[in-house]
């Protein structure tokens, strides 16, 4: 199946918008993690 410019186009866009959003999703939810070591080791990875 092929697509088109537009096509690839809108679907990276989509992409991009959906990356930064899972991003400040992990970035909030490393937040609310409790400031034990473990858990800053942790937020540390997965914010990395």
């Amino acid at each position: 199946m092929r697509y088109t410019k537009e096509e690839k186009e809108a679907f990276l866009k989509k992409m991009k918008v959906k990356t930064k959003q899972f991003a400040i999703d992990v970035i909030h939810f490393c937040e609310l993690l409790p400031k034990t070591r473990g858990c800053r080791t942790i937020s540390f990875q997965l914010i990395k």
